[in-house]
Order: C-alpha cells, then structure tokens, then sequence
C-alpha cells in the first residue's frame, strides 16, 4: 500500500469517479429533475449506479491482480495530544472486495426499486434518498 504524495489530485480516475458519479446524479436528479420531471430522477441515478460498479469492478481487479493499494488520510478530528481521530481513503483487499460487492449489489438493488416503484408518486424523492444512501456506503468502505 503506498500513501498518495499528491493528496486527492493525485488519485486514480476510478476511484474519483466512485464518489464524483452519485454527487452528479444526486445534483441533476434534484436540482433539474426533482420538480419538473420526477419520473425521470432515476434515469441519472441508474447511471451513476453502472458507472459504481464498473469502477469498482476495476479497482478490485486492480488490487488483486497487482497489489495495488491507496492509503489517504485527510483531516484529523478531535485531536488531543498523540491521540486523534483520522478520516481518509484506504483502498486495500478487503476493502476493494466489499467495495466491489456494495456497489454490484446496490446496483442491483437500484434498478429492482425502479421497477418496484415505478407508478410510486414518491418514486423521485425515494431515489434521491436513496442514492444518498449509496453514497454513504461508499465512503463508509473506502
């Protein structure tokens, strides 16, 4: 595993992509969709989802072919003397292959809610919602 000396910049295009694709979705799906087309809020969401998981696919392919690992750190909070509470990304084995499985997974769970909920009047804010969720799970792995 190898510490990232160019900080985010300096991060592969995958792993940007994995939180850059949701925040777009959730940007468009509520500031464009939301209100003037709401059965259309899923169209970007869906999208963000595929392109999720085909980053994730690859960085787990990555990591397991290579050994290729990114450890990140980013802020410190509640710093008391040595101790301190560290935030970051660390793209590692096990979390590469969790990675890999929420994000197959919730996408699979995506699109089973879309047609699930297709005639749900709250189908746009569930989505929204929802991909909020995603989102989380994402940076709880990594």
């Amino acid at each position: 595993m190898r510490a990232v000396p160019g900080g985010l910049a300096s991060l592969p295009l995958p792993l940007v992509l994995l939180f850059a694709a949701p925040v777009a979705a959730l940007l468009v799906g509520f500031l464009a969709l939301h209100r003037r087309a709401p059965r259309w809020t899923p169209v970007p969401i869906l999208a963000s989802c595929a392109v999720v998981a085909a980053c994730a696919v690859w960085l787990l392919s990555r990591v397991a072919l290579t050994g290729y690992g990114i450890d990140l750190p980013l802020w410190t909070w509640m710093v008391a003397g040595e101790w301190g509470f560290s935030f970051g990304v660390r793209l590692d084995g096990l979390s590469a292959s969790v990675l890999g499985m929420v994000a197959v997974v919730g996408g699979l769970i995506h699109v089973y809610a879309w047609t699930y909920m297709a005639e749900d009047e709250g189908l746009s804010r569930f989505f929204l919602a929802f991909n909020v969720f995603f989102l989380a799970m994402l940076g709880l792995v990594l």
